[in-house]
């Protein structure tokens, strides 16, 4: 239900990396101007994204570890391979999104919606799903 959502003011990205101590993000676009940013690969642990627009964003391989992703918008990003150990996830929709390979221990998914989310070998050890949407998830050999 939308209504288990909560709102959260959306931020841009460059908002969420201004407020941070985060000093050598390297952010791509590959087009000029507004557009999904690359950060795959990236360093982000413990970075303040709440609420931030990842839209469409590259992060598979990025280490996410201790990140607020708390009410991020995360639709159509690239996770794959990527590291969210001990990340808050909670109301993010992460619908239709491929989380294969995605480290996800100790994630607080609380009230996220997965529908249509493909977490085949996503690390799910200790993940807080409480609430979650799994409708049509395609779960597989998630460890």
């Amino acid at each position: 239900r939308l209504s288990d959502f909560a709102v959260v003011e959306p931020r841009s990205l460059e908002q969420s990396l201004a407020s941070s101590s985060a000093t050598s993000v390297s952010i791509e676009s590959g087009s000029p101007g507004p557009g999904p940013v690359d950060l795959s690969g990236q360093d982000l642990r413990g970075q303040d994204f709440t609420g931030a627009d990842l839209s469409g964003a590259n992060l598979s391989g990025a280490d996410l570890n201790g990140a607020d992703l708390n009410g991020a918008d995360l639709w159509g990003a690239y996770l794959t391979g990527a590291n969210f150990s001990g990340t808050t996830l909670s109301h993010v929709d992460l619908s239709e999104v491929d989380l294969s390979d995605v480290i996800l221990s100790g994630v607080d998914l609380s009230g996220a919606n997965l529908s249509g989310a493909s977490l085949r070998g996503a690390h799910l050890d200790d993940a807080n799903l409480h609430g979650a949407i799994l409708k049509s998830a395609r779960i597989g050999s998630s460890r």
